[in-house]
């Protein structure tokens, strides 16, 4: 008996990874101080006679994005436009940024990171103020994430062919990206275009990622259920394998492989996978779908052969 293989249709396996985020590079921190000269020789090696730790200003706070969520590795720069003195400090994991010893004085202030817009402001410090602001940054509407980003809203709001547009010019900006690529095999698939969300999967899957990354398991399970549905019902086995070397309680793989040996005619085998997706998941739409299989392989075994 055959499963009925119609054409692929994007299912939420191919779509519950949106929104999520990749892990940003980190900086090194540099500090330059604005340092007096005599005679071209350095000599502010302390601070000047007369001031006191207490009259020094400082900043802190949170660097964020758009959502709110923290920037890590953000560069600040605070030039001082009295004296001309700069110093350049970035964000924590946790976007925070922290500076002391700022002197009374006014700042031009610059934040800075790849993928972002850049943001520039002036910020006057009173003697021994302790300045504390967030700031947000903006995507840049050039970057891969910008595009990203752009491509996964409409594809929220169902406009496919913007979102093609916006995913694969993200893609052509980050072409070794595996973040980029697998929304665009996503939005393929909504599309309908098997054959480009299966190039557009496995091109994705061979850059650099972790197979434990929940995107990697979703995109996986993507591509086997678009092999299966094209017919290619062995790289679709073989697909689901992967997906269950990492996780071996995954519902969908489990089900994946139970239709695919079905539909291969290893009726056992099928059993065997369509009753570990009732018990890894039994109240589980998958679990529903496995019973089905079941009562079929029953009557199959009522019929004589």
């Amino acid at each position: 008996m055959k499963v009925s293989q119609s054409s692929p249709e994007l299912s939420s396996n191919v779509v519950t990874f949106f929104g999520r985020r990749r892990p940003s590079i980190l900086f090194l921190t540099r500090h330059r101080f604005g340092l007096l000269t005599l005679l071209g020789v350095f000599v502010c090696v302390s601070p000047p006679r007369g001031w006191t730790q207490s009259e020094f200003a400082s900043l802190q706070g949170k660097v964020l994005n758009d959502q709110g969520q923290p920037i890590e590795g953000a560069t600040l720069n605070l030039k001082d436009l009295s004296r001309g003195g700069e110093t350049t400090f970035v964000t924590d994991k946790n976007g925070v940024f922290y500076r002391r010893t700022l002197r009374a004085s006014e700042y031009e202030l610059t934040i800075s990171k790849a993928g972002f817009q850049s943001f520039r402001d002036r910020l006057r410090f009173g003697v021994g103020e302790e300045k504390r602001q967030d700031f947000r940054l903006g995507l840049s509407p050039d970057s891969a994430e910008g595009h990203t980003n752009l491509g996964l809203a409409y594809l929220q709001l169902s406009r496919i062919e913007d979102a093609i547009e916006a995913l694969e010019e993200a893609s052509r900006l980050a072409p070794d990206a595996f973040a980029t690529g697998v929304p665009l095999a996503a939005a393929y698939a909504r599309a309908n275009q098997a054959e480009k969300a299966i190039g557009a999967f496995e091109n994705a899957l061979t850059k650099p990622h972790e197979p434990s990354d929940p995107i990697a398991l979703e995109a996986r399970l993507g591509l086997g259920s678009l092999y299966f549905a094209t017919g290619n019902v062995k790289d679709a086995i073989d697909t689901y394998q992967k997906v269950l070397e990492v996780s071996p309680s995954s519902a969908e793989a489990l089900l994946g492989l139970g239709k695919c040996l079905f539909n291969s005619g290893e009726l056992e085998r099928a059993r065997q996978y369509l009753e570990d997706v009732v018990s890894a998941a039994p109240d589980s739409s998958q679990a529903k779908e496995a019973r089905r299989f079941l009562e079929q392989l029953k009557e199959l075994e009522k019929k004589p052969f």
